[in-house]
């Protein structure tokens, strides 16, 4: 009886070691989990399965983003747009401005002036979502500048003046952002001289529709004109040309030519600098 016992006991006590064996493991496994997990959260310790992929997302898109800008270089607006369209879902503001620019040139090589509307609105619309996810996107807020003013003269010259003051406070915005961009300055400095040659008519509108119409002068126009030059010389053919142009409507008949020679002179690289050519030799023969 007593051996029965001592060997039944003898079972138990095997058991129960087992059993603590077992507890004593589990109890390690969890202990290992749970210190992964917190360095996981901390970011002490590297999530293997999460490391790669943010890694190669960023690098695919350094290299679309790279790719876009090749294009549009090249000038070829039509290929890009068709790159970028399969992205549009993404929120990303540089690839959605990159985008609006994109579908805006496209726009331009249109015959048909519905789709021109249709293509410009639908890069309104890019850019607008661009700004909204990255409100301090300096290219975001250049390319409202553009686009905002595009969308308004479809309706009408009242709702472009009545926009004039968002317009302006994009390209401002722009230039705050990033006082590195020649280009900015160069659409400031359109601005100033746009409303600085608005018509006594298109003066009377602004007049009731603000209390306070938007104003600039020639003056105000150059200074930006220049600091464009400042920032990067040479940069832009219808710079030359506008600095050129700001000098004659200032009476500034020397300066003026000196500027206007290097607008016809400028290299062509575009259609853009065909036009400024062109417009800037008609200029030097009326002198």
């Amino acid at each position: 009886m007593e051996l029965a016992y001592l060997s039944i006991l003898n079972h138990v006590i095997r058991l129960s070691s087992l059993i603590l064996f077992l507890l004593w493991k589990a109890t390690l496994m969890a202990l290992q989990f749970s210190v992964r997990q917190i360095g996981w959260m901390l970011g002490l310790m590297p999530a293997v399965a999460t490391s790669v992929k943010p890694d190669e997302e960023k690098e695919n898109k350094k290299n679309l983003i790279s790719e876009a800008d090749i294009l549009y270089n090249e000038h070829s607006y039509t290929k890009l747009r068709n790159l970028l369209l399969q992205y549009k879902g993404e929120e990303n503001a540089e690839i959605l401005w990159r985008l609006a620019r994109a579908t805006f040139e496209v726009a331009k090589l249109s015959s048909s002036p519905a789709e021109q509307k249709q293509l410009d609105l639908e890069a309104y619309g890019y850019v607008e979502l661009a700004l909204r996810i990255d409100p301090e996107n300096f290219a975001a807020h250049k390319w409202m500048f553009i686009l905002l003013d595009k969308k308004a003269s479809y309706d009408g010259l009242k709702e472009r003046i009545s926009q004039s003051f968002a317009v302006k406070q994009h390209i401002e915005r722009a230039c705050e952002l990033n006082p590195k961009d020649a280009t900015s300055f160069h659409l400031l400095g359109y601005w100033c001289f746009s409303v600085a040659e608005l018509p006594w008519l298109q003066r009377q509108i602004a007049s009731t529709l603000f209390a306070k119409p938007p104003v600039s002068s020639y003056e105000e126009a150059l200074q930006y004109f220049l600091r464009a030059e400042e920032v990067e010389p040479n940069f832009y053919s219808t710079n030359l040309l506008m600095i050129g142009k700001t000098y004659l409507r200032l009476k500034n008949r020397e300066k003026a030519i000196v500027y206007l020679t290097g607008a016809r002179d400028y290299a062509v690289a575009s259609s853009k600098d065909l036009e400024t050519k062109q417009e800037a030799a008609k200029l030097l023969n009326s002198i």
